[in-house]
C-alpha cells in the first residue's frame, strides 16, 4: 500500500493551501491509503484554535504530527488536551520521512 506524508510550514491561519492538503489527506484516507500530515515551523499554530477542529474532524486513520521544538518555540508543547496531534522530535521525523511512509509531499 503506497502512503504519503505532507510536510508544512505555514501558517494555516494565513494560507489557502492548507484547505487542499486537509482535502487530499481526507480523499487519501477514504480510499485506504495511509496518510500523514506533519506540522513545522508556523503550521504548528493549527493545533490550537479554529484549524485545530478541522484537524480533528479528519479520519482517524490519518496521521498528524508537530515538530515539538516548534511548538516549544511558540509556546505550544504544554498543550495536553491535543489527543488528535502527536509531537515528534527531529529524530522522529526523519525516521517518520526515511521508514514510514512511501512518498513525500513538502509544502514548504
Amino acid at each position: 500500500m503506497k502512503s504519503r506524508l505532507y510536510l508544512y510550514d505555514k501558517s494555516p491561519y494565513a494560507s489557502k493551501s492548507f484547505e487542499t492538503i486537509l482535502k487530499m489527506l481526507e480523499s487519501h484516507a477514504n480510499r485506504g491509503v495511509k496518510a500523514g500530515l506533519v506540522l513545522l515551523q508556523d503550521a504548528v499554530t493549527g493545533i490550537v484554535g479554529e484549524i485545530s477542529e478541522e484537524l480533528r474532524e479528519l479520519p482517524a486513520s490519518v496521521k498528524v504530527y508537530a515538530l515539538l521544538e516548534d511548538a516549544k518555540a511558540r509556546g505550544l508543547a504544554d498543550l495536553n488536551s491535543l489527543k488528535r496531534v502527536t509531537f515528534v522530535n527531529y529524530r522522529e521525523l526523519v525516521n517518520l520521512i526515511v521508514n514510514e511512509y512511501d512518498h513525500i509531499v513538502n509544502y514548504l
